[in-house]
């Protein structure tokens, strides 16, 4: 049968739309997977942000903490009054009662908050109690994190989370935000969960491995991918602090370089599991409280400047995020919005902002 032009035309047509199709089918590349966002945040308690800066920089003896830093967004601090270094809560700035220590520095770390908002004043019962009150109406990250349906976990030792001391107790800010008994917090010291954690772990106090020990359960809990949001509180450089002085001195030194290779350990292990298990991490790393030295020995408290300059940095593993520069001032209140814009979880009201991401 003869055919005209015009339908030979039509059928070419035809049949290279067809195998355009065919193309644009077989070569269209398919959506990776979501990736499964976790944060750790990594407490170091007491230590001074011009000492961890002159440990890690001038020194170059915490290479693993450094690395994390320069690979990310930091603050810069070369002494106590560097306006670059990040500063606690108000402490005694705000009112002579409150002071730069343990419970109210955490309590600011966890919560957004500054002291004049979660009242938290010293690591004593009667003031760790305040907490039980003020987190109805600035919950912790923790709260926040758990009931947006995500896992959480936290580990350390007073007067963070509540811990066996070497007399007694000693009680911790974290739990008192699941209310308090006749003395200390409804959370026994034993307890594996509470009302805020999914993943509960307290030391002993006092105990010359309980940093090691957290860095065993901090690689565990960050070897199940169904924990989110977890928190490790570092405690041996407060230790050193306390007996040698929060200053340039061998011990106190020898501490910041001892918890830079347990950090280590942990973001190999962070980076492995960004390359192979399709996770990207948000690492937070800060402090509760500087220090200064007292006669031979270290204290903190009311010290402007030397007691309220920490590190503060902000790194990701795994995501293809560009971070963004810090907006000074930089305070540890920072970690709970930051935290929170992590995971997408709605703002609420903070002293803190944001730090480091798009």
């Amino acid at each position: 049968m003869f055919m005209t032009k015009p339908k030979i035309f039509l059928i070419i047509c035809s049949i290279l739309m067809s195998s355009s199709f065919a193309n644009t089918q077989t070569t269209q590349t398919p959506t990776p997977p979501v990736k499964h966002r976790r944060t750790l945040i990594i407490g170091l308690d007491g230590a001074t942000g011009n000492q961890f800066h002159h440990r890690g920089f001038d020194q170059k003896h915490a290479p693993n903490m450094k690395n994390m830093l320069l690979g990310g967004v930091f603050t810069v601090c070369e002494h106590d009054e560097d306006a670059r270094c990040a500063r606690t809560h108000s402490g005694p700035r705000f009112d002579s009662s409150y002071r730069w220590l343990t419970g109210p520095g955490w309590a600011s770390v966890i919560t957004g908050m500054d002291n004049k908002h979660h009242g938290v004043k010293t690591n004593e019962d009667a003031d760790l109690r305040a907490f039980s009150a003020s987190s109805k109406q600035y919950p912790s990250l923790f709260m926040r994190a758990k009931s947006a349906g995500l896992k959480t976990a936290a580990g350390g030792v007073g007067a963070f989370i509540s811990s066996s001391g070497k007399k007694e107790i000693e009680y911790g800010v974290v739990d008192y935000e699941c209310g308090f008994a006749k003395t200390g917090s409804k959370v026994d010291v034993n307890s594996v969960s509470s009302c805020n954690l999914d993943h509960r772990k307290s030391f002993i106090s006092g105990d010359d491995n309980r940093d090691n020990q957290l860095t065993a359960w901090l690689l565990n809990r960050i070897s199940d991918s169904s924990t989110d949001v977890i928190m490790g509180v570092f405690d041996m450089i407060d230790g050193a602090g306390h007996s040698h002085g929060f200053d340039n001195n061998d011990k106190y030194l020898e501490a910041i370089s001892a918890a830079d290779v347990q950090v280590g350990s942990i973001l190999n292990v962070i980076k492995e599991r960004a390359a192979l298990n399709n996770e990207e991490w948000l690492v937070v790393l800060t402090s509760d409280h500087g220090g200064h030295r007292f006669l031979a020995w270290g204290k903190h408290g009311k010290k402007k400047d030397q007691d309220e300059v920490i590190p503060f940095a902000v790194a990701l593993y795994g995501s293809e995020q560009k971070l963004a520069a810090l907006v000074y001032p930089v305070t540890h209140m920072d970690v709970h919005p930051t935290v929170m814009h992590w995971h997408n979880i709605a703002p609420t009201r903070v002293d803190g902002r944001v730090q480091g991401l798009q």
